[in-house]
């Protein structure tokens, strides 16, 4: 298993990142902010069958909720498309964001940020979908 803390100054909604690949299971803390708070990885050991896959993803989840002083506000899946309505991950022009996706635009559900309305000079990528709020 391979752990590196990246920030230990953080004060806000954290979200639990999963990517389940068929050779490693990459984790990771992310602040609302998008900004990584903490990340790992470990064998994915597929050989061993989906409920062994799942018992170690379980494990892996009530690890990162010991390493958080903030209530783990979601969980967020790897997958580069979503429907409008729907909360993601983004990176708009090489800055992370996680927001709802609109028509055309990005929404804060936090009143001080105002939408990001997409133009065509802009490069957007969906990087993750929030699937749960805990």
């Amino acid at each position: 298993m391979t752990d590196e803390s990246v920030n230990e100054d953080h004060r806000m909604k954290t979200y639990v990142s999963l990517d389940i690949g068929g050779t490693v299971i990459k984790y990771g803390l992310i602040s609302d902010s998008a900004e990584i708070i903490f990340k790992g990885s470990t064998k994915t050991e597929a050989e061993k069958g989906g409920p062994e896959i799942l018992k170690k993803v379980i494990g892996i989840v009530e690890d990162l909720l010991t390493r958080t002083q903030d209530t783990v506000s979601g969980m967020i899946k790897k997958q580069r498309d979503i429907k409008i309505g729907e909360i993601g991950a983004f990176m708009v022009n090489g800055e992370a964001y996680i927001k709802e996706l609109g028509n055309k635009c990005l929404i804060s559900h936090n009143k001080k940020y105002a939408p990001i309305h997409f133009n065509e000079s802009m490069r957007i990528d969906c990087i993750g979908k929030v699937i749960g709020k805990l």
